[in-house]
Protein backbone atom coordinates (compact mmCIF):
# COMPACT_ATOMS: atom_id res chain seq x y z
CA UNK A 1 0.00 0.00 0.00
CA UNK A 2 0.92 3.30 -0.64
CA UNK A 3 2.19 5.62 2.33
CA UNK A 4 -1.15 8.39 2.09
CA UNK A 5 0.69 12.16 2.68
CA UNK A 6 -2.15 13.24 4.43
CA UNK A 7 -0.12 14.85 6.49
CA UNK A 8 1.33 17.43 3.62
CA UNK A 9 -1.91 17.93 2.26
CA UNK A 10 -2.94 19.07 5.83
CA UNK A 11 0.10 21.15 6.47
CA UNK A 12 -0.67 23.30 2.88
CA UNK A 13 -4.02 23.42 3.94
CA UNK A 14 -3.78 24.58 7.55
CA UNK A 15 -1.15 27.39 7.18
CA UNK A 16 -4.42 28.83 5.96
CA UNK A 17 -6.90 28.29 8.57
CA UNK A 18 -6.06 31.25 10.69
CA UNK A 19 -8.90 32.87 8.34
CA UNK A 20 -11.36 31.16 9.83
CA UNK A 21 -11.45 31.92 13.80
CA UNK A 22 -14.22 33.41 13.81
CA UNK A 23 -14.48 36.05 16.63
CA UNK A 24 -17.54 36.68 19.49
CA UNK A 25 -18.68 33.28 19.37
CA UNK A 26 -19.89 32.80 15.90
CA UNK A 27 -19.79 29.80 13.63
CA UNK A 28 -18.65 30.92 10.64
CA UNK A 29 -19.95 27.15 9.07
CA UNK A 30 -23.72 27.91 10.16
CA UNK A 31 -24.61 28.72 7.05
CA UNK A 32 -22.51 26.62 4.54
CA UNK A 33 -23.37 22.61 3.67
CA UNK A 34 -24.49 21.32 6.44
CA UNK A 35 -26.58 21.58 9.84
CA UNK A 36 -25.51 21.36 12.87
CA UNK A 37 -24.69 17.71 14.76
CA UNK A 38 -26.15 16.92 17.98
CA UNK A 39 -23.03 15.04 19.18
CA UNK A 40 -22.36 15.44 23.32
CA UNK A 41 -19.77 16.93 24.38
CA UNK A 42 -16.81 15.29 25.92
CA UNK A 43 -16.43 15.22 29.66
CA UNK A 44 -13.29 17.92 30.12
CA UNK A 45 -12.18 15.90 33.16
CA UNK A 46 -11.22 13.07 30.89
CA UNK A 47 -9.75 14.90 28.54
CA UNK A 48 -7.85 17.79 29.38
CA UNK A 49 -4.17 17.68 29.84
CA UNK A 50 -2.92 20.53 32.22
CA UNK A 51 0.47 21.25 30.93
CA UNK A 52 3.31 24.23 31.91
CA UNK A 53 4.30 26.09 28.84
CA UNK A 54 6.75 25.04 26.90
CA UNK A 55 8.57 28.03 28.00
CA UNK A 56 7.60 30.90 30.59
CA UNK A 57 8.18 34.40 28.67
CA UNK A 58 9.13 37.48 30.41
CA UNK A 59 5.92 39.34 31.94
CA UNK A 60 4.54 42.12 29.11
CA UNK A 61 3.19 45.92 30.36
CA UNK A 62 -0.54 45.44 29.95
CA UNK A 63 -1.98 46.52 26.85
CA UNK A 64 0.92 47.03 24.90
CA UNK A 65 1.00 46.19 21.19
CA UNK A 66 2.98 43.22 20.10
CA UNK A 67 6.18 43.01 17.85
CA UNK A 68 7.35 40.67 14.94
CA UNK A 69 10.07 39.24 17.83
CA UNK A 70 7.20 39.24 20.92
CA UNK A 71 4.84 37.25 18.69
CA UNK A 72 7.50 34.82 17.41
CA UNK A 73 8.33 33.84 20.88
CA UNK A 74 4.74 33.36 22.28
CA UNK A 75 4.08 31.09 18.75
CA UNK A 76 7.51 28.88 19.70
CA UNK A 77 5.97 28.56 23.40
CA UNK A 78 2.84 27.62 22.09
CA UNK A 79 2.50 25.28 19.11
CA UNK A 80 2.19 21.48 19.35
CA UNK A 81 5.43 19.30 18.76
CA UNK A 82 5.85 15.51 19.09
CA UNK A 83 6.62 15.39 22.99
CA UNK A 84 2.56 16.73 23.98
CA UNK A 85 1.60 13.83 22.35
CA UNK A 86 3.15 11.63 24.57
CA UNK A 87 0.06 9.65 25.45
CA UNK A 88 -0.20 8.12 22.12
CA UNK A 89 2.49 6.05 20.26
CA UNK A 90 5.36 8.14 18.83
CA UNK A 91 5.17 10.62 16.55
CA UNK A 92 7.14 12.87 14.34
CA UNK A 93 7.54 16.53 12.46
CA UNK A 94 6.32 16.35 9.15
CA UNK A 95 6.32 19.99 8.62
CA UNK A 96 6.94 22.96 10.30
CA UNK A 97 6.17 26.08 8.34
CA UNK A 98 6.57 29.90 9.64
CA UNK A 99 4.25 32.33 7.50
CA UNK A 100 5.62 35.92 8.05
CA UNK A 101 3.73 38.32 6.43
CA UNK A 102 5.58 38.75 2.57
CA UNK A 103 4.64 34.50 2.65
CA UNK A 104 0.66 35.30 3.54
CA UNK A 105 0.48 38.12 1.27
CA UNK A 106 2.04 35.89 -1.28
CA UNK A 107 -0.27 32.77 -0.72
CA UNK A 108 -2.99 35.13 -0.57
CA UNK A 109 -2.92 38.16 -2.54
CA UNK A 110 -6.72 38.65 -2.16
CA UNK A 111 -6.41 39.10 1.67
CA UNK A 112 -3.34 41.03 1.48
CA UNK A 113 -4.66 44.54 2.71
CA UNK A 114 -5.75 42.36 5.80
CA UNK A 115 -1.99 43.27 7.27
CA UNK A 116 -2.44 46.31 7.78
CA UNK A 117 -6.08 46.31 8.46
CA UNK A 118 -5.76 44.00 11.50
CA UNK A 119 -1.65 43.97 12.31
CA UNK A 120 -0.81 40.56 11.44
CA UNK A 121 2.49 39.74 12.67
CA UNK A 122 3.45 36.41 11.74
CA UNK A 123 2.27 32.91 11.74
CA UNK A 124 3.08 29.35 11.84
CA UNK A 125 2.07 25.51 10.94
CA UNK A 126 3.38 22.63 12.73
CA UNK A 127 1.93 18.96 11.01
CA UNK A 128 2.56 15.90 13.17
CA UNK A 129 2.21 12.39 11.99
CA UNK A 130 2.65 8.74 13.22
CA UNK A 131 6.28 7.46 12.73
CA UNK A 132 4.04 4.24 11.52
CA UNK A 133 1.65 6.41 9.35
CA UNK A 134 0.77 3.07 7.28
CA UNK A 135 -0.39 1.08 10.00
CA UNK A 136 -2.22 4.45 11.56
CA UNK A 137 -3.83 4.07 8.19
CA UNK A 138 -4.68 1.01 8.05
CA UNK A 139 -5.89 0.87 11.85
CA UNK A 140 -8.39 3.84 10.98
CA UNK A 141 -6.25 5.62 13.62
CA UNK A 142 -5.20 9.61 13.66
CA UNK A 143 -3.04 10.61 10.32
CA UNK A 144 -1.92 14.21 11.88
CA UNK A 145 -2.44 16.49 14.30
CA UNK A 146 -1.83 20.05 13.36
CA UNK A 147 -1.37 23.25 15.56
CA UNK A 148 -1.45 27.08 13.46
CA UNK A 149 -1.45 30.08 15.18
CA UNK A 150 -1.18 33.35 13.87
CA UNK A 151 -0.54 36.65 15.69
CA UNK A 152 -1.71 40.59 15.55
CA UNK A 153 -0.46 43.16 17.48
CA UNK A 154 -3.30 43.74 19.41
CA UNK A 155 -6.83 42.35 20.41
CA UNK A 156 -8.60 44.78 18.34
CA UNK A 157 -6.97 43.63 14.71
CA UNK A 158 -7.11 39.81 15.63
CA UNK A 159 -10.67 40.67 16.05
CA UNK A 160 -11.10 42.74 13.32
CA UNK A 161 -9.97 40.02 10.94
CA UNK A 162 -12.03 37.08 12.66
CA UNK A 163 -15.24 39.59 12.04
CA UNK A 164 -13.91 39.49 7.98
CA UNK A 165 -13.55 35.42 7.98
CA UNK A 166 -16.70 35.02 8.90
CA UNK A 167 -18.17 37.11 6.44
CA UNK A 168 -15.77 35.43 3.45
CA UNK A 169 -16.73 31.48 5.36
CA UNK A 170 -20.23 31.96 4.00
CA UNK A 171 -19.42 30.60 0.64
CA UNK A 172 -20.16 27.47 -0.62
CA UNK A 173 -16.96 25.29 0.23
CA UNK A 174 -15.03 28.57 1.40
CA UNK A 175 -13.89 26.63 4.83
CA UNK A 176 -12.44 23.41 2.73
CA UNK A 177 -10.63 25.81 0.13
CA UNK A 178 -8.76 27.41 3.22
CA UNK A 179 -7.38 23.10 3.07
CA UNK A 180 -5.37 23.80 -0.40
CA UNK A 181 -4.78 21.40 -2.54
CA UNK A 182 -6.56 18.56 0.31
CA UNK A 183 -9.86 18.07 -1.39
CA UNK A 184 -10.37 16.71 -4.67
CA UNK A 185 -13.75 19.05 -4.97
CA UNK A 186 -14.12 21.91 -2.23
CA UNK A 187 -18.01 22.25 -3.37
CA UNK A 188 -18.11 18.68 -2.68
CA UNK A 189 -16.68 18.28 0.73
CA UNK A 190 -19.41 18.06 3.84
CA UNK A 191 -18.95 20.44 6.51
CA UNK A 192 -20.80 19.45 9.84
CA UNK A 193 -20.68 21.99 12.73
CA UNK A 194 -19.62 20.06 15.66
CA UNK A 195 -21.65 20.66 19.06
CA UNK A 196 -17.92 21.79 21.02
CA UNK A 197 -17.44 23.39 24.35
CA UNK A 198 -16.78 27.30 23.89
CA UNK A 199 -12.71 28.14 23.67
CA UNK A 200 -10.99 31.16 24.62
CA UNK A 201 -12.74 34.89 23.44
CA UNK A 202 -14.64 33.28 20.25
CA UNK A 203 -14.80 29.63 18.70
CA UNK A 204 -16.29 27.28 15.99
CA UNK A 205 -15.47 23.68 15.78
CA UNK A 206 -16.60 21.59 12.74
CA UNK A 207 -15.64 18.55 10.95
CA UNK A 208 -14.82 18.75 6.93
CA UNK A 209 -15.86 15.31 5.27
CA UNK A 210 -14.37 14.58 1.65
CA UNK A 211 -12.27 12.98 -0.94
CA UNK A 212 -8.20 13.42 -1.33
CA UNK A 213 -5.82 12.36 -3.80
CA UNK A 214 -3.05 10.43 -1.57
CA UNK A 215 -0.61 9.46 -4.75
CA UNK A 216 -3.30 8.81 -7.08
CA UNK A 217 -5.47 7.33 -5.18
CA UNK A 218 -8.47 8.62 -4.53
CA UNK A 219 -9.68 7.89 -0.43
CA UNK A 220 -12.70 9.40 2.24
CA UNK A 221 -10.97 11.21 4.54
CA UNK A 222 -12.53 13.67 7.40
CA UNK A 223 -10.67 16.79 9.11
CA UNK A 224 -11.63 17.71 12.81
CA UNK A 225 -10.82 21.27 13.08
CA UNK A 226 -11.52 23.75 16.56
CA UNK A 227 -10.58 27.36 15.41
CA UNK A 228 -10.20 30.40 18.34
CA UNK A 229 -9.39 33.28 19.23
CA UNK A 230 -7.12 34.03 22.83
CA UNK A 231 -6.95 37.64 22.94
CA UNK A 232 -4.22 38.74 20.05
CA UNK A 233 -3.80 35.41 18.53
CA UNK A 234 -6.01 33.09 16.18
CA UNK A 235 -5.28 29.36 16.72
CA UNK A 236 -6.53 26.46 15.08
CA UNK A 237 -5.79 22.51 16.52
CA UNK A 238 -7.06 19.81 14.08
CA UNK A 239 -7.05 16.13 13.58
CA UNK A 240 -7.39 13.97 10.40
CA UNK A 241 -8.61 10.32 9.84
CA UNK A 242 -9.48 8.14 6.82
CA UNK A 243 -12.86 6.34 6.68
CA UNK A 244 -14.33 8.14 10.36
CA UNK A 245 -14.31 11.18 12.08
CA UNK A 246 -11.40 12.03 14.20
CA UNK A 247 -12.89 11.97 17.85
CA UNK A 248 -13.64 15.52 19.52
CA UNK A 249 -12.05 14.08 23.08
CA UNK A 250 -9.10 12.75 21.36
CA UNK A 251 -8.51 16.78 20.39
CA UNK A 252 -9.48 18.02 23.23
CA UNK A 253 -6.74 17.99 25.37
CA UNK A 254 -4.48 19.42 22.59
CA UNK A 255 -7.02 22.23 22.11
CA UNK A 256 -6.64 23.03 25.99
CA UNK A 257 -3.03 22.65 25.90
CA UNK A 258 -2.90 25.26 23.54
CA UNK A 259 -4.96 27.52 25.06
CA UNK A 260 -3.48 27.00 28.77
CA UNK A 261 -0.16 28.20 26.49
CA UNK A 262 -1.13 31.24 25.21
CA UNK A 263 -3.15 32.41 28.11
CA UNK A 264 -0.19 31.63 30.53
CA UNK A 265 2.08 34.07 28.29
CA UNK A 266 0.17 36.50 26.95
Amino acid sequence: MRQPKLALLVAAGATLILTACGGGGEDPTATTEAPPTSAASPTPAETTKNVTPRTTLPPRTPGADYDEAAATALINATVLLPEDLDVLSAWTVQSDAPQDNAAFAAAQPDQAGDIDACGRLTGRTVTLQPEDIIGAFIGGETLTFFSQLTVYKNEAGATTCAELAAQRLVAPGALARLFAGVFVDPNAVVVTPVDYPAVGDGSFAATLTGQTNAQGTVIDITILVVGFRSRNVSAAVGSVRSGSAPPSDELKQYVDMVLQRLEANQ
